[in-house]
């Protein structure tokens, strides 16, 4: 019999969210620190360690990802722009 265990979190950062990262040259590790209120009104932080090669690949993909998010809004603004162009 195989087991496995999962454990997922959810959380939901405000953009008043604070934050701090760093780089432990000793642990090659990429040190993230999350900081916000939940629903409640409780102070809430969240720390993550991710091994250095992990956190490149996830800033990697994370920079391409807010790239290609941007270009869609500039497409987007831009055809309703041009849509408003027409009809006024």
């Amino acid at each position: 019999m195989k087991e496995t265990r999962t454990a997922k979190s959810n959380y939901a950062l405000s953009s008043e969210a604070s934050k701090s990262c760093f780089v432990s040259s000793y642990s090659k590790t990429l040190e993230i620190t999350l900081n916000d209120y939940d629903k409640n009104g409780v102070y809430v932080t969240l720390e993550v360690v991710l091994p250095i090669e992990l956190a490149r690949n996830l800033c990697d993909e994370m920079t391409r990802d807010i790239v290609e998010f941007d270009d869609e809004m500039i497409k987007k603004a831009q055809a309703k722009r041009d849509e408003e162009a027409e009809v006024g």
